[in-house]
């Protein structure tokens, strides 16, 4: 079902109007709610599963019966694949469908149903092509619904105005809602006849919420400002100014160079929002986001915003916020396991700071706060240089005393600790990053491959200069090692300890390439047995051919699905999973599932569905991803990229941060900054969470009698909704599946079940 509208000055003055439209299936259109024409549809009442008219064998196999391939198509088949498009060719639109004002053309498309041996026919070309039968299918197979092409046109003169189209921009001062996970380009501009609604906000106490408006004019704008009136609520209830926020995103350059979305979410208004080449005007996305306090009190809460700008007659947008009678957790205090990787050295060459400078400090302190605001539960402290996060020089430096021997200096790395443990709270895993992948070619992927270690290297500090000398520890399988290694992990256990964190040290980074039993004798022995952060493509609870020394995170990348199983076949809880297991792997930009497929890391199976008997199989979050490493070096031809995988040696090839997010922070006026994926997995996290305390309940017998079944079975009814609207988000791949669901709807009934479930159980 597709829609657009256009706009009619004088119905009888508009003269003769012409529809044309290319399909696959069926069509039905309708002017304003009436039909205009169906053509391959059946006559009488339609309903959303009624198929179109069959096609005929012909456009499927060729002569001898083999199915026509949809990649390979061969030019003696032409016309047969031209008769797999349908057309309806200058239909007229009578001036009695039309109406003053705005109107509405809608398409309404049905599937032809698809013929037994479309699916068991041999293909023509890819039979000679691919050996396994299922690729062959595939590729063979083609759509038997979609529109091509769709033309409305009136005569010159005849008043008819498009809301799109060849007109491009409208002229002037625009504001128009978008949202949140719907991307915003350069080329944006509001639909002309569409009308600017309030923004509508729902949540839990202690949760935070957003919602984004867009400003576009075809000139530039100046002095942009947004503002927002009073929260007023139940009861003269107001929320304090400081629980809003006003965002103003920044373009993103793309690969080639040219912005072409908006990503970060500056807390400066733009002096000026310059006219984009490529749109040929002026785009803004403006954010603006919620903090609703612990002890807010339930109810709705209305407001304004006010957008203005120089020479520009102001634009006010109501506000409403709903909040639900329930309690979010700290993020701190969230399930989801997130181990977004920070980059020290990539903040300081961002903003051109020495390393561990009061300002370097003051901006990592900025980070961790925003890092806090997902709840991220790993940080890593590197021992030593030339890591595969890129840094020069280790965390821990080395101080060379009178007798030669090297002692480790603890300063950086309990600086950096303190400021985790500050926005963070009491951090599960913190990785001794002490041991790195080795390969010298670059190349890596899980296979058959010797074990082999690299070289210890140290930074050594001189106290007097400051300096930094590149070094060697020593070797490994040998007692210096051991007393070497002891001194580090001894004086870490204690820099914890203080913290309350005494069982959150383990050693790493393992993963497709493994330490040699040498490397984990010395490093078994000197740690006291400490278990390993484990990043591979595989799941392995055991580290080394003699499986003496456990891991105790893993990253899998790619190791596991990201989907949920339809609750027709079953259900998986990864909250009942002891085991810290996350998955790696690129980040969705903008989709559906960036709002709801998320939760299927947390409550997903990642074990074939004929392991139905094993409920607790789950993933718990997200892992190893980054955080900010930001494209701070160049190279001679002045092309830029991150700190990941820096060194040849470390590059990890294709399980590097470079073939995963490498940021889900910005760099900002005054230091990091959120962005559109960080408000996203914020909200995101926040639902999640509400998930887990309902099925918590649900999966209690005690709790559960106390709910009763009625609503026990309309809470769960709820949480199956949401895992098929993520299950089709998942499926098709596409940033703009799902946008036809109303995102927000589902967020609130999902934060009033939680409520309602509260309530029951008086909790």
């Amino acid at each position: 079902c597709l829609r657009g509208g256009f706009w009619v000055g004088h119905p009888a003055r508009a003269g003769d109007i012409r529809l044309s439209v290319s399909f696959r299936g069926g069509l039905i259109v309708r002017v304003n709610g009436a039909e205009l024409i169906r053509s391959h549809m059946p006559k009488g009442e339609i309903k959303p599963d009624t198929p179109a008219a069959d096609y005929p064998k012909v456009v499927y196999v060729d002569d001898k019966g083999l199915l026509l391939d949809r990649k390979f198509p061969d030019k003696e088949f032409e016309d047969r694949y031209r008769m797999r498009q349908r057309h309806v060719k200058d239909v007229r639109v009578p001036t009695s469908m039309l109406r003053r004002g705005l109107n509405v053309l809608a398409l309404e498309l049905h599937r032809s149903p698809a013929p037994v041996f479309f699916f068991t026919a041999k293909s023509r070309r890819l039979k000679r092509i691919y050996t396994n039968p299922q690729h062959v299918k595939a590729f063979a197979w083609w759509s038997r619904i979609g529109l091509e092409s769709v033309k409305l046109i009136a005569a010159p003169g005849s008043g008819v105005v498009p809301n799109a189209g060849h007109t491009g921009r409208p002229k002037g001062f625009q504001v128009w809602n978008q949202r949140i996970f719907e991307r915003v380009d350069v080329t944006a501009y509001c639909n002309p006849f569409e009308p600017l609604r309030p923004i509508r906000l729902c949540g839990a106490r202690n949760g935070s919420y957003s919602a984004q408006v867009v400003v576009g004019c075809d000139r530039p704008i100046q002095d942009l400002k947004v503002e927002w009136s009073r929260l007023a609520g139940p009861g003269g209830a107001a929320l304090p100014a400081s629980a809003a926020q006003v965002r103003y995103a920044l373009p993103e350059a793309a690969r080639k160079g040219a912005p072409n979305y908006f990503e970060g979410l500056e807390e400066h208004p733009p002096a000026a929002v310059p006219v984009m080449e490529a749109g040929r005007g002026a785009v803004q996305p403006v954010w603006v986001t919620v903090r609703v306090p612990a002890d807010a009190d339930p109810g709705q809460y209305n407001g304004a915003l006010t957008v203005s700008a120089k020479g520009r007659t102001p634009v006010t947008v109501p506000v409403t916020l709903r909040v639900v009678d329930w309690r979010l957790p700290e993020p701190k205090e969230f399930f989801t396991s997130l181990g977004f990787w920070q980059s020290p050295e990539s903040v300081a060459m961002q903003y051109g700071v020495p390393m561990w400078s009061e300002r370097h400090w003051e901006l990592l302190d900025r980070t961790f706060r925003l890092l806090g605001g997902v709840g991220t539960k790993v940080v890593n402290v590197t021992a030593i240089r030339r890591t595969h996060a890129g840094n020069q020089h280790g965390m821990i430096r080395f101080l060379r005393q009178a007798d030669g021997t090297l002692r480790p200096d603890f300063a950086a790395a309990e600086k950096y600790v303190n400021l985790a443990v500050k926005h963070l709270g009491r951090v599960p895993v913190v990785c001794l990053y002490c041991w790195d992948t080795f390969d010298s070619s670059g190349k890596k992927h899980f296979g058959h491959y010797a074990r082999k270690d690299r070289e210890i290297l140290i930074s050594v500090l001189d106290p007097a200069t400051g300096e930094m000398e590149e070094a060697k520890g020593p070797a490994w399988g040998t007692p210096q090692c051991r007393r070497f290694w002891k001194s580090v992990v001894e004086g870490m256990k204690r820099l914890l300890e203080k913290r309350g964190m005494a069982g959150s040290l383990m050693l790493g980074i393992a993963g497709d390439f493994e330490p040699t039993s040498a490397a984990l004798s010395d490093l078994r022995a000197a740690s006291g047995g400490l278990k390993w952060v484990f990043n591979s493509h595989v799941v392995r609870h055991t580290v080394g051919p003699e499986k003496k020394d456990l891991t105790g995170y893993i990253a899998a990348a790619w190791g596991g699905h990201t989907h949920h199983l339809d609750p027709d076949f079953g259900r998986g809880y990864g909250w009942k999973n002891p085991f810290q297991r996350v998955m790696t792997r690129h980040f969705p930009r903008y989709p559906l599932s960036q709002r709801l497929g998320l939760e299927a890391l947390v409550t997903s199976r990642i074990m074939p569905k004929s392991r139905a008997d094993k409920p607790d199989y789950g993933l718990h979050g997200i892992g190893r991803v980054g955080a900010d490493f930001w494209p701070v070096l160049k190279d001679k031809r002045g092309r830029t990229s991150s700190l990941a995988g820096r060194y040849p040696d470390t590059q990890w090839g294709q399980l590097g941060l470079r073939h995963s997010l490498l940021a889900l922070l910005a760099p900002g006026r005054d230091g990091a900054i959120s962005t559109v994926k960080a408000e996203m997995l914020r909200e995101n996290l926040q639902e999640i969470e509400a998930r887990i305390y309902i099925e918590k309940a649900l999966h209690d017998k005690a709790r559960r009698a106390k709910l009763g079944e009625d609503l026990a079975r309309r809470v769960q009814a709820l949480l199956d909704q949401r895992v098929r609207a993520a299950n089709r988000a998942y499926a098709k791949r596409d940033r703009r599946a799902g946008l036809s669901l109303d995102v927000a709807a589902l967020s609130s009934r999902l934060y009033e079940a939680a409520a309602e479930v509260a309530k029951r159980l008086g909790e």
